[in-house]
């Protein structure tokens, strides 16, 4: 991938800080290669980037809809929307019973609703609270939390493969088959796409009065506006992947630097992910990961230690991986100009 074949990107139309995702079914398996330490076309990984991030069992999810006020489930709604979502992954979601709340059932899946009359605490909440994300883009997440009195708490989890297929599917054995064949990959994309679907749902429904929406996998807080705009999309990274910025760093000439950690890339991707201290906006580095993470996962082939990249001409982003879970981006170049380093402490 050289500078004079950059890496596509998405029009910056949609989302937290503009990405437009999109990832339909699940990527091949790459073979093996070798990093070569310059500007190439990615050589195929020896291990497969999958939507479950290497794991073998799914992660669930738990997202929690904080109110400012009473919330309204409509439950034919979020059936209808849930469908609407998953059918073209060949899954039908039914409500069933549950002591819990309100309760949904496709195959392997289980997506519970529960209500509470008391503002949401969790160290999910506390953790997105303390990342100083909400401050870089202008919104008062404290304030947000503080106006909540009580939640709904979305959950999606995998069942066994036979979980809910006597009574969500007794109807159709071509799905059942079906839902005993994913891959633990495929069944954490499908957790993912569920919990983003029905989340979407509820915060468009209770609108007016949502304080916030919590993604806890990624520990990352949304006015309901910003969540909202990343309704209909497939795998929309910057909800899975947390931009947590990390400032304080300069350039021998003073220049401050900007850096960022990827909350939620273990889980989401199998390895951490950050951007190396730059001279640039969160906006610019982040969509610049998204659009590294898309590629990958897209082709599914990996660039390996020293291989780089770039969106644009004269861009060049360096690849450099540390141990078996850890990949930085260290900015090179921008606009054809090389980047500085950060000064030493």
């Amino acid at each position: 991938m050289s500078a004079s074949q950059p890496m596509s990107t998405q029009p910056v139309t949609a989302g937290p800080m503009g990405h437009a995702a999109r990832v339909a079914a699940p990527p091949g398996a790459g073979g093996s290669g070798q990093g070569s330490g310059r500007n190439v076309e990615p050589t195929a990984s020896d291990k497969h980037i999958g939507r479950d991030g290497g794991n073998r069992v799914p992660n669930p999810v738990r997202a929690v809809l904080m109110m400012a006020g009473a919330a309204q489930i409509d439950a034919h709604g979020l059936e209808a929307h849930l469908n609407a979502a998953v059918s073209e992954l060949g899954l039908t979601f039914r409500r069933s019973h549950s002591r819990h709340g309100l309760a949904f059932c496709a195959g392997p899946l289980h997506l519970t609703l529960t209500g509470q009359a008391k503002a949401w605490s969790s160290p999910a909440l506390d953790a997105a609270l303390g990342s100083g994300l909400g401050e870089l883009l202008g919104e008062n997440w404290q304030m947000r939390a503080t106006r909540q009195t009580g939640a709904v708490v979305l959950e999606v989890w995998p069942g066994s493969a036979e979980d809910g297929l006597v009574d969500a599917l007794r109807d159709s054995e071509e799905i059942a088959r079906r839902c005993r064949a994913y891959t633990p990959g495929e069944r954490a994309h499908l957790i993912r796409a569920a919990g983003h679907a029905a989340m979407s749902q509820l915060a468009a429904t209770n609108y007016s009065e949502a304080a916030a929406v919590l993604w806890e996998p990624s520990t990352q807080l949304f006015s309901p506006d910003r969540f909202l705009a990343m309704s209909g999309m497939q795998d929309p990274l910057p909800l899975f992947l947390h931009p947590v910025p990390r400032e304080g760093a300069q350039a021998e000439d003073g220049t401050p630097l900007l850096g960022i950690d990827f909350a939620g890339a273990e889980g989401f991707l199998g390895y951490a992910l950050s951007v190396n201290p730059a001279p640039a906006s969160l906006y610019w580095l982040a969509t610049r990961a998204y659009a590294l993470v898309d590629h990958e996962r897209e082709t599914g082939r990996r660039l390996l230690h020293g291989d780089s990249f770039g969106t644009a001409e004269g861009e060049r982003i360096e690849v450099q991986v540390v141990g078996r879970r850890t990949r930085a981006l260290v900015v090179l170049e921008r606009d054809g100009q090389p980047m500085p380093e950060p000064a030493d402490v």
